[in-house]
């Protein structure tokens, strides 16, 4: 009976893995913006805009070389692009993996595709921090995001809830802060920048700083 299970799962995922490269990481950009992110903070096009903004920013603050700067931007571009594809729908606790699949057949950066994959690290207790330095700092933009965002709408965490997981993506944070190579990230500059881009959409009103 396990047997009979898992032939089909694989099945269905050869199936799905065939017929995502029918289009590339690249094209399916324009399906984030279909895809919800949280209401009252868009979609995930509107996440990755954001995301890539914050790389950007971060790239500057900590005067990455060229090549890095680029690759940090990239993987920010499409770190989130795998959740609308067919195999990520099927088998969701792929979702990175997948990216970094697609991200290698389209030929990117080998730091790109090794950040696509690694970002989401560390996934729970136990889990390692992104081997590398740009999944480091894709990993570092991508929660922080996730913790401004959700704080801004006032979703904080209460006794043992977190529904939206805020404590193990800030607790991600500090791992890699403290474990990592990612250069003096300044977390307060990091957060001032992704409010600016939040209150753009929400609305001053809609924050408290000192929250």
């Amino acid at each position: 009976g396990n047997e009979r299970v898992l032939r089909a799962r694989l099945a269905d995922g050869k199936f799905f893995y065939f017929d995502d490269g029918k289009q590339t990481l690249t094209d399916r950009k324009p399906n984030l913006a279909k895809l919800n992110y949280q209401e009252g903070l868009g979609s995930y096009l509107d996440k990755t805009e954001r995301l890539v903004k914050a790389a950007q920013f971060l790239a500057s603050e900590l005067k990455l070389d060229k090549n890095e700067a680029r690759d940090l931007e990239r993987a920010c571009e499409l770190a989130k692009l795998d959740l609308v594809t067919g195999l990520v729908r099927e088998l969701p606790e792929l979702q990175g993996y997948v990216g970094s699949w697609y991200g290698a057949k389209q030929s990117e950066s080998p730091q790109v595709v090794a950040a696509i994959a690694s970002h989401y690290s560390p996934r729970g207790g136990g889990d390692s921090i992104p081997a590398d330095k740009i999944g480091q700092l894709t990993a570092v933009i991508d929660k922080i995001d996730h913790v401004v965002g959700l704080f801004a709408l006032g979703k904080k965490p209460t006794g043992s809830s977190d529904p939206f997981g805020l404590r193990r993506a800030a607790q991600g944070v500090i791992d890699i802060l403290v474990d990592g190579v990612t250069g003096g990230v300044d977390i307060s500059s990091l957060v001032q920048n992704l409010l600016g881009q939040f209150e753009s959409a929400l609305g001053q009103a809609k924050f408290d700083h000192k929250a």
